[in-house]
């Protein structure tokens, strides 16, 4: 925390809220967050946006967006919502129908994750697997952690239109290749995709 802020969750809270519309003036969803623009701008704002640590005993980091999904306080397209998890598209997609599980409660990484926890969100991931295959006709769907983006556990969920759709860099064997960042979908085919998803969950066994 920067130590003009203050250490009360109510301050936490108040800081966050005046946050939400710098992710929005950058245009940053649910998903893919260009870190280096939103310091920027919240440096511009005078508003402090470092990572923090987390731990069981401390109030969430005022910089997790995910976080900040969880309470509703930032928008996503989602297509499942209960009391400990949450599930939504990634505005930023390797496919169409990736989708991202995220635990509601802060927990930086899925090895934090009570195994109860994990389970849950297995049994979405499954779920919504189920749901892809039949809408977009993929013989396999993708299911992994990756976590170097956002310091809050996510789990990925992605048809599997090609099978070097999810790779390493290890098993490339140009030296140089030229990174681009995915095209993000219009706001209406975010909607179309999550409401096909959030559709068919629903008429699955849970």
């Amino acid at each position: 925390m920067h130590p003009g802020l203050g250490s009360t969750r109510q301050t936490r809270q108040s800081v966050r809220r005046a946050l939400i519309p710098v992710l929005r003036h950058t245009g940053c969803g649910p998903a893919r967050l260009h870190w280096p623009t939103l310091f920027n701008d919240a440096r511009a704002a005078k508003v402090c946006y470092p990572f923090q640590m987390h731990s069981a005993d401390q109030d969430p980091p005022i910089d997790c967006l995910f976080c900040g999904i969880a309470s509703g306080e930032v928008e996503a397209h989602e297509v499942y919502r209960d009391d400990r998890i949450v599930a939504f598209l990634d505005n930023g997609p390797i496919r169409d129908g990736h989708i991202q599980i995220i635990p509601v409660e802060h927990i930086e990484s899925f090895e934090l994750l009570p195994p109860d926890l994990g389970s849950a969100i297995l049994h979405l991931a499954q779920r919504i697997a189920l749901v892809q295959k039949r809408l977009y006709s993929v013989e396999r769907v993708a299911f992994l952690f990756t976590g170097g983006d956002i310091p809050h556990a996510h789990a990925h969920v992605v048809p599997m239109f090609d099978k070097t759709d999810i790779t390493s860099r290890r098993y490339i064997k140009e030296r140089k290749l030229t990174w681009v960042a995915p095209e993000r979908p219009e706001a209406t085919a975010l909607r179309d995709t999550a409401s096909a998803i959030a559709e068919g969950l629903c008429g699955s066994a849970r």
